[in-house]
């Protein structure tokens, strides 16, 4: 079947990995940053691929994936959370993507659905 020491070995070798992503992953984000400990909530969305705007809007609900402080009326994220985040691919798999609809076209509004409803039940009867 399997060998349980292949598998605590396959484990700690992918844990190992994972650290030294990690470790590499804070110098480069200690680097960008000028030395800061903190990462804006704009710039961190855009290291995970939100725009700045999307990321500026999930923080205050609470809906931005990685927890997020607020200093002010700012909301920043721990470079050392950050580095976490980004060094384990489990997470950055589980990160949502943010479909935005954009503006609605013409004729899509309440009133032209109701009248569309109403004309198409009319023509089943």
């Amino acid at each position: 079947m399997f060998d349980e020491k292949q598998v605590i070995d396959e484990s700690n070798s992918v844990a190992n990995e994972i650290v030294q992503d990690f470790e590499i992953i804070y110098r480069q984000l200690i680097k960008q940053f000028n030395n800061a400990h903190v990462i804006p909530i704009r710039d961190a969305g855009a290291l995970i691929g939100y725009t700045r705007s999307t990321s500026a809007t999930l923080a205050p609900k609470k809906l931005f994936p990685i927890p997020s402080i607020r200093i002010g009326k700012k909301h920043y994220i721990l470079t050392l959370v950050m580095a976490r985040f980004l060094a384990d691919p489990a997470k950055m798999s589980a990160v949502p993507p943010i479909l935005c609809p954009g503006r609605p076209k013409k004729g899509t509004g309440p009133k032209e659905l109701a009248a569309a409803a109403a004309k198409k039940m009319e023509s089943q009867k």
